[in-house]
């Protein structure tokens, strides 16, 4: 950042750290007898080590510049701190070594039986470093800084934690298909799935299939802390990171996060939100943990994975309320409910602000009856007048894409042409987003 590190200087100690990189590795050609050592001190090690401490030089707020603070409160992003700088570009430099040997691999047996070849050292650190590396690290530095300016307790490096095939702890046939087992499974760092696997008829192959390396589909992470106290804050799935954000932008700031108690007093209205499928339990859990006061209403099929949501993964009965049963039944009795007129004397019947749509079956198919515009239109009468309407949908397939073209222009015909769709990064989800109020 040029506000941080005055450019002069940023190009003095860039220039003068590439001319004595270049001297290494022109030297290397003249005096140093080439071995694999050598080669890799010349060409990789200094390199990589004079990068490192631009990086850093470039970050370390060597003298204080009140602008500073003014700039990132303006544009809304806070500084990115010298150690995760080195950290971003450490990893860019990995991440660069693929490219950087074959294009190595290539250029030398093109020039093996030239002239140049006696100058390899110095083609070879010009086309690392002033070619691939250089693309690789501006390129990470505009693209992923946000990846590391932001601390995710569920990065990556949890993945790989959650992703092994775990300890089965929990295991129960599906009270909706008998060759479906419902299985919890522990994995390193506190982390447990939740997986629904398709197994054989008879014992044997069940029991074969609880060890199995291919444990089924995963349907919720959650981490969990102590014996079945769950990190609500702490999300490894990326479409549940875009429902949950989409969410919040529906809906009025958390209390603990409003200074102000006039704010606060404006934000008085409890949300109500309706999850169909419950899964783990990953995102009622959040929303619970901001909003305490908020209603939360489940319903799942399978009575199955309700046990193994209460017992494995910490979901708080008294905090969320879940009826076992029917989604689509649900919806259509609430909603014949809604259009009934309200009794002289009864309480008025609350809708809800958000309905969340995650259905899946046990081949991780969304059920078409879960995207249809009847059923839009029935979870259409349950929403508040400004509430919103979220659907999680798998895509990345000829079927499953298919299938969400066919769910979204369902929902252009229940909504009014009042939706939009959010792509999941990193993941084949999609979330379909509609409203029934046009100022959403």
């Amino acid at each position: 950042p040029l506000h941080i590190f005055p450019a002069e200087r940023t190009s003095l100690v860039g220039s003068a750290v590439a001319t004595i990189l270049l001297g290494t590795a022109f030297n290397a050609d003249i005096h140093i007898e080439r071995t694999i050592l050598s080669d890799f001190l010349s060409a990789w090690v200094a390199p990589t080590a004079g990068l490192l401490l631009i990086s850093a030089a470039n970050t370390l707020p060597v003298q204080p510049v009140a602008v500073n603070t003014e700039l990132h409160t303006r544009v809304g992003l806070p500084p990115l701190t010298p150690a995760k700088a080195i950290k971003r570009d450490r990893d860019s430099i990995v991440l660069a070594c693929p490219p950087c040997l074959t294009l190595n691999f290539l250029t030398i047996g093109f020039i093996a039986h030239s002239p140049l070849a006696a100058h390899s050292n110095v083609l070879l650190w010009a086309l690392d470093w002033l070619l691939v590396a250089p693309v690789v690290l501006l390129g990470r530095n505009t693209l992923v800084s946000d990846d590391y300016r932001y601390e995710d307790p569920a990065g990556g490096m949890a993945a790989a934690q959650w992703s092994s095939s775990g300890e089965t702890i929990f295991c129960r046939t599906s009270a909706v298909d008998s060759n479906t087992q419902v299985q919890v499974r522990q994995h390193r760092g506190g982390w447990r799935t939740l997986r629904f696997v398709t197994c054989g008829g008879n014992a044997e192959e069940q029991r074969a299939d609880q060890s199995s390396s291919l444990p089924g589909n995963v349907q919720s992470v959650t981490k969990l802390r102590g014996s079945n106290t769950c990190e609500p804050q702490v999300i490894a799935n990326e479409y549940l990171k875009v429902m949950s954000a989409l969410a919040l932008a529906c809906l009025p700031p958390p209390y603990q996060n409003v200074a102000d108690v006039g704010a606060r007093d404006k934000l008085s209205k409890t949300p109500r939100l309706l999850f169909l499928g419950l899964g783990g339990g990953t995102l009622p859990m959040l929303l619970n943990s901001l909003y305490p006061a908020a209603a939360l209403h489940a319903v799942e099929l399978d009575s199955a994975v309700v046990d193994a949501a209460t017992s494995c993964f910490g979901v708080p009965l008294a905090d969320v309320s879940v009826d076992t049963g029917d989604a689509l039944s649900w919806v259509k009795r609430r909603a014949e409910s809604a259009v009934q007129p309200v009794r002289e004397g009864s309480p008025p019947r609350l809708a809800y602000d958000i309905i969340f749509i995650d259905v899946f079956d046990s081949e991780n198919i969304t059920p078409s009856e879960f995207y249809r515009a009847a059923f839009l239109r029935d979870v259409q009468s349950c929403l508040s007048d400004d509430g919103v309407v979220m659907q999680n949908l798998h895509t990345g397939s000829a079927r499953l894409d298919n299938a969400y073209r066919v769910a979204a222009a369902s929902f252009r015909e229940a909504f009014g042409g009042i939706c939009c769709s959010v792509p999941v990064k990193g993941q084949g989800n999609t979330i379909l987003v509609a409203s029934g109020t046009p100022e959403r």
